[in-house]
């Protein structure tokens, strides 16, 4: 488990807001009834579509918000609004590894923010688990979230399985270089 990382807690908000959405736009149906089970067998695959719909409206959060505001702990208000505010939805490139984090390069949350690195934690397991060190660079779309300090991704990584050739992976490490020695880097978000 990463270091400083909840995942019951990410978990408890990511059950809250999902259900919302999906209540609010239909999109997997007897999702509710599923979750309320003894034993909830999830067809993640299918939550995909729920989760897209939420980025493609954050408003969906501030009206989660303000419907249960008198009733949700003010951690999870407080995080889900940073969540709204501060996610960062793209393509990026998973350059390395390292022990607490993985690197991710790529835009910030508007096309004018240019280019960042993000330190981005996997949140019940290593990104390293899901994408081994040999597979790398390797491009994917996420949705980035801060969260108890530090950058986690929405819990969908969805892989383009794409093999770099060497000028290509050349040209990373060069933008990447540059992006440290211009202090572009990104540990927590905003």
């Amino acid at each position: 488990m990463p270091k400083g990382i909840n995942p019951e807690f990410f978990y408890k908000i990511w059950m809250l807001i999902l259900p919302f959405v999906n209540t609010k736009h239909n999109i997997y149906p007897g999702l509710r009834k599923i979750l309320d089970s003894p034993n909830p067998q999830i067809d993640v695959s299918r939550l995909i579509p729920v989760r897209n719909k939420l980025w493609e409206n954050p408003e969906l959060i501030e009206e989660f918000v303000d419907l249960h505001v008198n009733d949700t702990p003010r951690e999870i208000i407080s995080t889900l609004l940073g969540w709204r505010n501060h996610f960062v939805k793209n393509r990026f490139v998973i350059l390395k590894h390292y022990v607490d984090y993985s690197m991710f390069m790529g835009k910030g949350k508007n096309e004018s923010d240019g280019t960042f690195l993000f330190k981005v934690s996997g949140i019940s397991n290593p990104i390293e688990e899901s994408i081994p060190f040999a597979t790398l660079p390797q491009m994917a779309e996420a949705v980035l979230l801060p969260f108890q300090g530090k950058i986690i991704f929405d819990s969908f990584l969805i892989v383009n399985s794409i093999d770099f050739g060497p000028n290509i992976r050349k040209r990373f490490r060069e933008d990447a270089k540059r992006l440290r020695l211009d202090n572009r880097i990104k540990s927590r978000l905003p």
